[in-house]
């Protein structure tokens, strides 16, 4: 009853071509068959022991299996030509290659992570060495910075202390990434379209203004005519809308051209001077006119970055109202060589407030 109700483990190579997976690890799951079904303690002989074997191993694989030569009559015979044959000749040095180029993937967990590596770890033959090489593989390929920074900071790291570090980081990371991530999400909101369904009155009379449109000229809008028309005045006409012949500019369906003007604001900068300010801090000077019939002298404010001097209008009105034209609405301009400014003495040197 145990026999029948117990499947079969899955078979190892049942179509030609690569078998599911090594051959060791296919045994092992067939020795645990044998032991759930009770082989030693129903007695079974080795002839059914070896039969259970070579049916369970895989239609393809029973083929291969009777095309060797050292097959043996036994259990164990079978077992030794099925690995010859599976098990290829393992190269240690190539296989402790790939163990120490063997890292932790973004999706793969530690716990997968290290189970992946003692897996690899059987064809290594690192002997007593291997609890050491695990660990340091953890340290130095674990996909997480965290977790190798954790890790190196314990001076006595054991294996299975690496391991409950490694798991303890992986788990507090990922809670404080569902912590993050623990916003409600906000749902699009589309406003409801509604189809506005019109009257039977309301159709008629919209069907009646497109047969409407329909019927007049799309040269001039006349309804009198069609556009093919020879008497439509809209024929030879040039529209002052598009510059195009045949339509007036009211009927035009050309899309508008609309001039763009670019207006270019220049930057101005503008000082001012605070007349407020008192006397004794603006840059003054005395200037001396060589004027006729004597000559006269007046304070004025220097401005060593103006390109022209300003006379105060109470000071023209004073020294320069003769030189005015009657006939003039502007101030005379004196040209530099009309008169000349001498200056005798400064006030005081201080900035001007600007």
């Amino acid at each position: 009853m145990a026999v029948a109700s117990t499947p079969l483990p899955p078979t190892f190579l049942q179509c030609p071509g690569e078998p599911t997976m090594p051959f060791g690890t296919w045994l092992k799951m067939f020795e645990n068959y044998l032991l759930v079904i009770d082989v030693e303690g129903a007695k079974w002989p080795d002839t059914r022991i070896r039969a259970t074997l070579l049916h369970s191993v895989g239609t393809e694989a029973q083929r291969i299996f009777y095309t060797l030569t050292e097959t043996g009559t036994t259990y164990n015979h079978a077992v030794t030509a099925l690995r010859a044959h599976f098990v290829p000749k393992v190269n240690v040095i190539a296989e402790r290659h790939k163990f120490r180029q063997r890292a932790q993937r973004h999706d793969e967990t530690i716990a997968q992570y290290v189970s992946a590596l003692r897996e690899m770890m059987v064809l290594c033959e690192f002997g007593n060495a291997e609890q050491d090489m695990l660990r340091d593989q953890i340290v130095e390929k674990a996909y997480s910075g965290r977790i190798r920074e954790r890790l190196l900071l314990e001076d006595k790291l054991t294996l299975d202390k690496a391991i409950q570090i490694a798991n303890q980081v992986e788990t507090a990371v990922r809670n404080v990434a569902e912590f993050s991530n623990s916003e409600v999400p906000v749902r699009e909101i589309r406003a409801p379209t509604w189809e506005q369904k019109l009257p039977a009155a309301s159709k008629q009379r919209k069907g009646e203004r497109k047969s409407e449109q329909a019927r007049r000229c799309y040269r001039c809008d006349s309804d009198k005519h069609m556009a093919n028309s020879t008497q439509c005045p809209a024929t030879n006409n040039i529209c002052k809308s598009c510059g195009k012949t045949g339509h007036f500019a009211k009927v035009c369906r050309s899309e508008q051209k609309r001039e763009v003007r670019e207006v270019v604001i220049p930057e101005l900068t503008v000082l001012l001077l605070n007349n407020t300010a008192p006397k004794e801090k603006k840059i003054m000077c005395t200037v001396d006119l060589e004027l006729s019939p004597a000559n006269q002298s007046f304070e004025m404010i220097v401005d060593t970055g103006s390109s022209v001097s300003l006379l105060p209008a109470h000071v023209y009105e004073t020294y320069f109202s003769h030189s005015s034209s009657q006939n003039s609405e502007e101030l005379p301009y004196f040209q530099p060589s009309t008169w000349l400014m001498h200056t005798t003495s400064f006030h005081c040197m201080r900035t001007a407030e600007i």
